[in-house]
């Protein structure tokens, strides 16, 4: 069931401004190639799949320049076969 499941996200930064480095895309190894590139994972509750699941992800440092996101679905239910979004929102900015 999918109690006190987790989705993790992973940050994954680009190398060079177009190219990114090797990494498991679809996350669906184990953390040794992706960790890394961990930020945090979301703890959700839905037993069933059968509800929308919501999750938190706070305090994750973005680097800069272009950077891909990645999600790991360990929810022990399936996600659906469409909108599925991750969204962020800054808290404050720094000048480097």
């Amino acid at each position: 069931d999918g109690t006190d499941a987790a989705v993790e996200l992973y940050i994954v930064p680009s190398v060079d401004g177009t190219n990114y480095p090797d990494w498991t895309g679809n996350v669906t190894t184990d953390e040794q190639e992706n960790a890394q590139y961990f930020v945090g994972a979301g703890t959700i509750r839905d037993e069933d799949g059968s509800a929308t699941a919501r999750a938190a992800v706070r305090g994750i440092e973005i680097p800069p320049g272009k950077y891909k996101v990645g999600v790991r679905n360990r929810a022990n239910v399936a996600f659906a076969a469409s909108g599925n979004t991750v969204k962020w929102r800054p808290w404050g900015y720094k000048s480097a």
